[in-house]
This record gives structure tokens, sequence and C-alpha cells, in this order.
């Protein structure tokens, strides 16, 4: 707690697609309001207006936000490449507008087009300057000329995450190491992901590659790794996470973020397929799952099956992944990646 606690101010941030860079160029410290904790309280307005076939990440910010669980956040912006930060941003806009949420932090929506064009780079620079004036709004400072000094932090904590990939360490601890970082400034990441990784345990059982709509659950990765090791975690809570950009400059930043065939809106639509094909190639098995409510990910994985079977990689669809997975859903779930590991050649 103490390490997430940050003398800047903070600002939540819903999805991938903001680079948190240009949060911390303008004196503020990102921090992750879609990932939500265990234990948070439905709020009685929010549950009578958030209909069923929401995503639970929408329903529970909506909630949290009622709550009372940002009020000391400088400001929320939500991604709108992301459908579930799109609908949180405008059902939170319109709760209060009938009166149905507390004043709360101000709300902002970073639309950036995920493609490289001429016309998306003018989009997403006017993006950015929507950004600016809402930074300088919030914290007296927008962005600067030269990012190269907030950029070089996250080059130390990308450094870090490789490192803690090429470890091989159980699913289940590569997952809470990597994501400790959206509540922790990137150096600080990186000095607790290399002070960790001294003493890691080595995964050594059949490599495993996991795809699917956004998780956290530790017992469900319990599962995964269960004699098997890490290979390539392709869910948006999974490697892909922070940005790989090479220039210092805002244009530069933007570009990388554009152009990362990793997030699940990139295009050309293929660019994104190619790339999971290219980081599951090294595993054994492959394992997707699929929120109900997600509109996205479930369409990718007949093709992605296809492709990999002609690799001799067996892809194990596990379907819809409970919220909270019971014990016989994950017996079985467990079987099933036994059974197709088996039935290799």
């Amino acid at each position: 707690a103490e390490d997430c606690a940050a003398s800047a101010p903070a600002i939540g941030v819903f999805g991938d697609s903001l680079p948190g860079v240009l949060i911390r160029a303008a004196g503020a410290e990102p921090v992750d309001i879609k990932a939500a904790p265990e234990g948070w309280i439905e709020a009685p307005p929010v549950a009578d207006l958030t209909e069923p076939f929401l995503d639970p990440a929408t329903t529970a910010v909506l909630h949290r936000l009622a709550a009372g669980a940002f009020d000391d956040l400088a400001a929320l912006v939500f991604c709108g490449a992301d459908p579930a930060g799109q609908a949180a941003y405008q059902y939170a806009l319109e709760l209060r507008r009938l009166g149905d949420l507390p004043a709360g932090p101000p709300l902002h929506l970073w639309n950036l087009v995920h493609t490289a064009s001429a016309a998306a780079e003018a989009f997403n620079l006017t993006e950015a300057a929507r950004l600016d004036g809402f930074l300088t709004d919030r914290l007296g400072q927008g962005l600067p000329d030269d990012l190269s000094a907030a950029l070089a932090e996250e080059v130390t904590r990308r450094a870090a995450l490789i490192a803690l990939a090429e470890a091989a360490v159980p699913p289940s601890l590569a997952l809470t190491w990597r994501n400790a970082g959206r509540w922790l400034p990137p150096v600080r990441h990186a000095e607790l992901l290399t002070e960790a990784l001294k003493t890691a345990p080595a995964a050594t059982g059949p490599r495993i590659g996991h795809v699917g709509s956004a998780t956290l659950s530790l017992p469900f990765y319990d599962m995964l790794g269960r004699d098997r090791a890490d290979a390539a975690d392709l869910q948006p809570f999974g490697d892909g996470w922070p940005l790989a950009a090479t220039g210092g400059d805002l244009g530069s930043i933007l570009r990388a973020t554009a152009t990362d065939p990793a997030h699940p809106r990139c295009n050309p639509p293929g660019c994104h397929r190619d790339h999971l094909l290219r980081r599951l190639s090294v595993c054994d098995v492959v394992v997707a799952q699929t929120s109900a409510e997600d509109q996205s990910v479930g369409w990718l994985i007949p093709a992605l099956e296809e492709d990999l079977a002609a690799r001799g990689i067996p892809l194990v669809n596990l379907g819809f992944l409970p919220a909270t997975p019971p014990g016989a859903w994950l017996a079985e779930a467990e079987a099933a990646i036994r059974a197709a590991l088996e039935a290799r050649p």
C-alpha cells in the first residue's frame, strides 16, 4: 500500500489505450480502475439502472464510483477503444445527469484510433490536445514538449517485464507481479520485479498460452499453472503492457500505441491475429476463455484454433469463464487441458 501511494496526484484510467507516460509527464500518477478489488459493494441507484448485458468491469466501476471509491483521485479517464470503458463513461455521465451519482472526480473520454494513417495520426494528435487541456485544468500543467524523461521510466519497467516473461515463473505469479505495476510508479515496479525474480520459482512443465477476455482470477491462473509454464499470456491483463515506444516526442508515443498489434482494435484486423499466432507458436497448448459480455474476442477463436492446429498446437476453448469460477468448473477445465496435452503426437 505504501508503494501505491504516490506523492503526485493520481488519475484513474480505465483501459490500455492511454499511455501512462502522458499522465506522468503532466505531473500525475495513473492508476488502474478497471480491475475491481474483491468486496466492492453494489450501490442501489446503479443496480436499478444498469442492464445485465453490461461488461462486469463496467458495472463494477459504476458501483465503486457511486460509493465514493475514487473521491481521492484528481480525475478519471476512460479509453473509448475498450468497449467496457466507453460504456462506463457514457453510463457515468448519464447517472450524474440524473443525480444518481455523487459529484466525484471529473470524467474524460480518450479516443485513440488504432491504425497507421495520416488521418489517424491527425485525429490522435487532436485527442492528445484535448487531454492536454483536461490535464491542465485538473493539475495546473499539461504535457511538456519533451516526454523523454517520463518515457525513460517506462523503458526501465519494460526491461523488468521482459525479464519476468523470460523467467517462465508460474502463471499466477507472473499475472500478479506484472499487474502490480498498474498501481505502482514505473521505477518502483521495476525494482520490485528485479528483486522478486532473484528468488522466483521456475515452472518447468509444458508451455501454456492464454487468450481471451480480461481476467485477474487467481484460482483460474493457479489451475492454468499446475505443472505448466507461462509462455504467452495474451489476454488484456497479459504481457502486452506497458507501451513499447522508441521516441520521446508525442507523435512517436501515439504512433507506438496506435499500431501496437497486441491491442484487439489494431487495424488492419489481421495484424492482431498475426500477432497472436507469432506469440503462441512457442506453446505446447493454448487455452481460450471469454466473458459472456465480450463481443470481440470470441469471434477470433475459431480461426485461431484452425491456425494453431495447422502448427500442431491444440487450443482448448473453455467457453465462458465465471467471475468466480467454482471448483467443479476449474476441475473440468484442468481435465480438458491435460487431455489436449496427452493427445499431442
